[in-house]
């Protein structure tokens, strides 16, 4: 009886050890399979990220002589015609951008856009200029609006999503920062601000 009790064991266990033998050969294969899969996965990663990365640039190009302008009161509704209202709204830029002391003109304009559903507050307004240099100018000069008659608007770049979220990040990356100031950073006037021109790689900084 002990013999055979022994013997049944035996082949039990035998059973177990073939049975893991299957599972390990099992797992191999499939991690070889895995190995020799992971190239061309590797490839299909590598021409997503270019595609992705292509798409960007080409996105920033198509936006880098564009202004976003914020607050500008909105064309009546009773002028109806899509052209009467983009020539109102170019108009209305020429006013604000002359009051900082940039010289664009209606004719200077390649287009004057506004963005989203009419509600409440004005839509923002996309213009589209002739080069980058009276971009420049009026992207510099968009602060002084604040001591003119347009102190309500705001004049910014014309971002692209992932630029729009790589200036958010940095944003609430100052605001922890500001949170972990000790009462002496306070009483010094320390503070985490974001510098540099938007959309041209903004820093964090600590200043009075």
């Amino acid at each position: 009886t002990l013999f055979r009790s022994t013997d049944k064991r035996y082949y039990l266990q035998l059973g177990k050890y073939r049975t893991d033998i299957e599972e390990i050969r099992r797992q191999a294969t499939s991690t070889e399979d895995t190995v020799k899969e992971l190239p061309r996965r590797m490839d299909g990663i590598a021409e997503r990220m270019e595609d992705a990365l292509d798409s960007e640039l080409r996105e920033r190009e198509a936006r880098k002589l564009n202004l976003i302008v914020h607050g500008l009161r909105e064309v009546p509704v009773s002028v109806v015609g899509n052209r009467e209202r983009m020539e109102a709204d170019k108009k209305a830029c020429e006013a604000v951008f002359g009051a900082i002391g940039a010289r664009t003109k209606v004719d200077g304009m390649r287009f004057c856009r506004r963005v989203g559903e009419r509600g409440d507050t004005p839509r923002p307004v996309v213009v589209g200029l002739s080069s980058e240099g009276e971009r420049n100018y009026i992207l510099h000069r968009a602060r002084d609006l604040q001591n003119t008659a347009h102190r309500d608007v705001t004049i910014v770049p014309d971002l692209t999503k992932r630029q729009r979220a790589g200036e958010a990040k940095l944003r609430e990356e100052a605001d922890r920062r500001n949170g972990q100031l000790t009462q002496e950073d306070h009483d010094r006037n320390m503070k985490w601000l974001l510098v540099g021109r938007r959309g041209e790689g903004a820093n964090i900084v600590t200043g009075k």
